[in-house]
């Protein structure tokens, strides 16, 4: 063995290790003081019940608590195992990322699973070098990476609360468009436009000189990026359906067929771009009228109709209790308690959603205006001529992070008019948002309908080992387990969809 090769991405995999630790120490910090409206720098750490402020070596990731018996060094009560087990679960993500997208070899096959088929196509194809290649292709794993330790913050604090904070879905969005847009400007600038020939495009199914699939690779662009881009992949590959290989960047495509490619999808790709950044700005627009007071905000008076439900059953339960004095419906918990215990089940009882689609309605107007206004101005400006690569991420991104979000807040809606009852919240809406910012919006959809599966083998589990299930469940964790998974396991997820629509093989996602 070569130990020369193998320090070479040792120490690398040990840091993005490391730092996937750290992260997962702040997470715990976001988890536990977000919801409490506390500061994430300070007041600094301390221990919940002396009070005594941390010092450094208390803090280490992982190796902290080990160290000090899983007890505060001080009182010696007990630290919550969770905050070890969060930060290893981060380390373990980012440093099983790394591994598979850069060190482990694109055929290893591990106790019979072929875990080097995960490895997604933008750590493996040119023009960015050689396999493994991570000085060139670090933007996209960060922000997959930097995607992952967002969910798992709003895992922990939608299981504990049922709420999402926003700002870790701004993060993921933020990485989603800086990681992208950044690397297609450094593509641009250093790599100028695509159109080399690089090999043969064939039919369907063979392989050009350049060792890619020709036929099925061939897009628009010239690159085959990370995320599906408006307006690709175009009629020459669409006997595929969406039919480009993998996830990554491919080499320039044979210049005639590049120049008859682009010719034939540059109205369709500009009307997709237009219609993307259109709809961003539709948000902002939304946004500002919402601030200012002339877009209402859906369900603004469930707190004062919660704050007289709770009134009212605490009425109830006292006027049930057999004396005064008498013990307290459930043991231990006072009524006032009990009811605030069950609020989850209160949004579900709250009798106006139907009324508060509207509103949510009203808000999605502008949205859907300006990309139509967006999608018929930029393809009437524009004529023939193709997008900058910049500027066409920047579609990729702008689509990913509304489909993404459209496609839960239209099953909000339309199950919120059906039963009257709040059907999912917003903040999975911009969850899925940013996954699409990040995945793109393919990704994105999967993921949604994915977690219908998670969510049902999460309640069985729950039944068989507990006996039974909350009434109400976040969907935030579903979200985020079925996104990593289809990250993870996406050749055997497309073998899946190959089998399920009955083609000869896997159904190639983009």
């Amino acid at each position: 063995m070569n130990w020369a090769n193998v320090f070479s991405w040792l120490v690398p995999l040990a840091f993005v290790t490391a730092v996937g630790a750290s992260v997962g120490s702040l997470l715990n910090v976001v988890a536990y003081r977000m919801p409490l409206g506390m500061g994430l720098v300070w007041p600094p750490s301390a221990c919940p019940r002396c009070g005594t402020r941390l010092g450094v070596r208390d803090n280490v990731p992982v190796l902290g608590w080990l160290m000090l018996g899983g007890r505060c060094r001080y009182c010696r009560s007990r630290i919550s195992v969770e905050y070890p087990l969060v930060e290893l679960l981060v380390a373990v993500l980012f440093g099983g990322l790394f591994a598979l997208y850069y060190v482990v070899p694109a055929g290893a096959d591990v106790l019979g699973v072929a875990v080097g088929q995960v490895r997604a196509g933008w750590a493996e194809h040119r023009p960015f070098g050689a396999v493994g290649n991570v000085g060139q292709t670090w933007p996209l794993f960060v922000c997959v990476a930097g995607l992952f330790a967002c969910l798992v913050g709003m895992t922990l604090t939608d299981a504990k609360t049922y709420t999402i904070p926003m700002e870790l879905t701004w993060v993921a969005v933020g990485l989603g468009v800086a990681c992208h847009l950044g690397l297609a400007v450094w593509v641009g600038a250093f790599w100028g436009s695509p159109g080399g020939a690089a090999g043969t495009v064939g039919a369907a199914g063979t392989v050009g000189a350049g060792g890619e699939p020709a036929g099925l690779l061939v897009h628009t662009d010239g690159w085959r990026w990370a995320i599906p881009l408006p307006g690709e992949p175009v009629s020459v590959a669409a006997q595929t359906v969406l039919g480009a290989l993998g996830r990554g960047l491919a080499r320039p495509t044979q210049p005639q067929l590049l120049a008859a490619a682009r010719a034939a999808a540059a109205p369709e790709a500009w009307a997709w771009i237009g219609l993307s950044l259109g709809g961003v700005a539709g948000v902002l627009v939304s946004n500002a009228l919402l601030r200012a007071g002339l877009i209402a905000r859906s369900f603004a008076d469930y707190d004062q109709w919660e704050a007289s439900a709770i009134a009212e059953a605490q009425t109830q339960s006292a006027a049930a209790a057999p004396a005064a004095g008498a013990a307290p419906t459930t043991p231990g918990i006072e009524p006032a308690q009990e009811t605030r215990a069950s609020d989850p089940e209160l949004w579900i009882a709250y009798p106006h959603a139907r009324r508060e689609m509207v509103k949510e309605a009203a808000f999605l107007g502008p949205i859907v205006l300006l990309g139509l206004v967006g999608a018929v101005v930029t393809r009437w400006l524009t004529a023939d001529s193709w997008p900058p690569l910049w500027l066409h991420v920047a579609g990729g991104v702008a689509m990913g992070y509304l489909i993404g979000g459209a496609t839960v807040w239209l099953v909000r809606i339309g199950g919120s008019i059906a039963f009257n009852k709040e059907a999912m919240g917003m903040g999975d809406v911009h969850l899925m948002a940013a996954v699409g910012a990040c995945l793109g919006w393919i990704d994105a959809v999967v993921a949604f309908f994915g977690a219908a599966g998670v969510g049902l083998v999460w309640v069985v589990l729950s039944r068989a080992l507990a006996g039974s299930t909350a009434r109400a469940l976040p969907y935030g964790p579903f979200l985020a387990v079925s996104t990593v998974l289809v990250v993870l396991l996406r050749p055997w997820l497309e073998q899946l969809l190959g089998v399920m629509l009955g083609e000869p093989g896997p159904f190639q996602l983009p």
